[in-house]
């Protein structure tokens, strides 16, 4: 285990719940959050910031997979949780990246809604923030856990 995976070692270990495991916390942590953001009539800004986090943060890496496999024709060759989990069912690869993208694509529209400014300002709010998530799992994925786990 280390910050960025929870897989075995051994690649043939692998079984598709435990693998679905980060997107799973990641969807709970972005309705709670969501929810409590949008029924609390005073609202508290640190939860639409926080299910921002945890949607946007799956929502990139969607994107990059998206990415790879137009350009490899593998939704594998990134080695991410979700397609490793349809493949370990024998399922298409992008399977469950297009089932997660839907609840965390309305997460954030559903949040971006209740902020204020025009649809231009928002969408570059919604960009800053993807690529701030992006460099995080860099930062955590390529510097931080090699540094924390180099046996892995």
């Amino acid at each position: 285990m280390t910050l960025n995976t929870v897989s075995p070692m051994d690649e043939s270990q692998r079984l598709p719940i435990p693998e679905l495991a980060g997107p799973m916390v990641n969807l709970l942590v972005a309705v709670a959050a969501t929810a409590s953001y949008l029924r609390i009539p005073r609202r508290h800004r640190w939860l639409a910031e926080l299910g921002l986090a945890a949607a946007t943060m799956r929502l990139v890496v969607y994107v990059l997979v998206i990415g790879a496999t137009l350009v490899t024709g593998s939704g594998l060759s990134l080695g991410n949780d979700e397609p490793i989990a349809a493949s370990l069912w024998r399922l298409p690869s992008l399977t469950f990246v297009a089932l997660f993208a839907v609840p965390f694509g309305y997460i954030v529209a559903r949040i971006l809604q209740s902020f204020s400014g025009g649809r231009i300002a928002r969408t570059a709010d919604i960009l800053t923030r993807g690529l701030i998530m992006l460099a995080i799992g860099l930062l955590v994925g390529r510097v931080i856990d090699p540094w924390l786990f180099p046996g892995r």
